[in-house]
């Protein structure tokens, strides 16, 4: 289970940290950052290359780096 998911300089934010439980519900306005939390996810969670299809959609956010997302 995600318990935490810490974003520095990712996206539109700069630092940022969120909470998880059981059950967490993500919404707001569009352009509030939604997508950018759930694209963190997929950077922290997995290994994908830059290069790649789904690398090369990431590339929006400029530099990454799994450094700058943190799950727990």
């Amino acid at each position: 289970m995600i318990r935490k998911i810490r974003l520095e300089k990712f996206g539109k934010f700069e630092k940022k940290e969120f909470e998880c439980g059981k059950i967490t519900l993500f919404f707001g306005k569009n352009e509030s950052g939604k997508t950018t939390i759930f694209d963190a996810i997929l950077i922290g969670l997995t290994n994908i290359s830059k290069t790649s299809h789904i690398g090369k959609q990431l590339a929006r956010y400029g530099k990454y780096s799994k450094d700058d997302v943190v799950i727990e």
